[in-house]
């Protein structure tokens, strides 16, 4: 490992693989991203390197927890004569951005682990992502289940 990205992503492989392999997504290396496609709809989870990141002194990196659907999106410029916009993108957030998300390790708005514990970092990512980030995505398991929490998200 020489940098800290290398450093994250091999955490990331240990912490979140297999919980977030076991429903489904993949990791696409070159995207920085977990991806799960279920009909039209696809999950991401969308991994941010601080450009200053310095190995032993600043290892930050972040979350964008969000949901696509290019058909979706190409059915809603039609259908209401709208611009494209937002990458297709139909809802998400940045991981602060839900409630209840555990802030414990975050400093502004980045997990840092050069500075605590990296496996309680991680410990506290997972269990952010299996306790808030997953039932998030749980509303998008179908179109119907989307439609209906987009009408009235809680």
């Amino acid at each position: 490992m020489d940098t800290p990205s290398e450093k994250i992503v091999e955490l990331l492989e240990k912490y979140l693989h297999p919980l977030l392999e076991e429903k489904g997504f993949k990791y696409l290396k070159s995207q920085k991203r977990y991806k799960r496609k279920q009909g039209i709809l696809e999950s991401h989870i969308s991994i941010f390197f601080n450009r200053y990141n310095l190995l032993g002194s600043s290892e930050r990196f972040d979350l964008y927890l969000t949901v696509h659907s290019p058909k979706y999106r190409k059915w809603e410029m039609e259908f209401y004569d709208m611009e494209k916009r937002d990458l297709n993108r139909i809802s998400g957030a940045h991981m602060q951005d839900f409630k209840d998300w555990d802030m414990q390790y975050i400093e502004g708005s980045w997990y840092e682990i050069a500075k605590v514990d990296e496996g309680k970092v991680m410990q506290s990512l997972r269990a952010n992502i299996e306790n808030i980030g997953l039932p998030f995505f749980s509303h998008f398991d179908s179109l119907g289940a989307a439609v209906a929490y987009m009408k009235n998200p809680s």
